[in-house]
């Protein structure tokens, strides 16, 4: 987690570089737009040269709620995540 004035793309730097010798099969990141640009894409091609990063963005022409393709799975895990009692916020109480 990073503190909210950090961009996503700073953010990801900051990732990769914590999570590259913990995960050394890792081949392809799937990403949204925020990690577009050409300083993501240096930096994480100093730091794993090997790893692809793919930018899943919605067509031009589409309007309104468009299913981005394969954004549902991490949309799906979260929402298996968020089922757990004790990984949700919303249930944690104190006992005073």
């Amino acid at each position: 987690m990073t503190p909210a004035n950090v961009q996503d793309r700073n953010g990801g730097r900051l990732l990769f570089a914590a999570l590259g010798e913990r995960l050394p099969l890792l081949a392809k990141v799937f990403a949204d737009r925020a990690y577009r640009g050409p300083q993501f894409q240096h930096a994480l091609a100093k730091l794993r040269p090997l790893l692809q990063i793919e930018i899943i963005t919605c067509s031009e022409q589409s309007k309104g709620f468009v299913v981005l393709p394969k954004r549902w799975r991490g949309e799906r895990t979260l929402a298996w995540l968020n089922r757990c009692r004790r990984l949700a916020e919303d249930f944690e109480n104190r006992l005073r």
